[in-house]
């Protein structure tokens, strides 16, 4: 198998068309997060961080999910 039958393969294509939508999901939670993070900002820094942690989280179930 070379890389051009590899690269063409059913499996490939999956994992690149998984890579491009959390591409946008990835960005999408990131802005989120920042904006609550600032929303909380003035709060505390544990609940900035907790935000921040969740982020990764759904980051993480997002690529699963897709």
């Amino acid at each position: 198998m070379n890389v051009r039958e590899a690269l063409s393969s059913p499996v490939c294509m999956r994992v690149a068309l998984t890579f491009l939508h959390f591409l946008w999901q990835g960005l999408t939670i990131a802005l989120l997060a920042t904006a609550a993070a600032k929303v909380f900002g003035a709060r505390s820094a544990r609940l900035r961080y907790a935000v921040h942690v969740a982020a990764l989280g759904a980051m993480v179930l997002a690529v699963v999910v897709t």
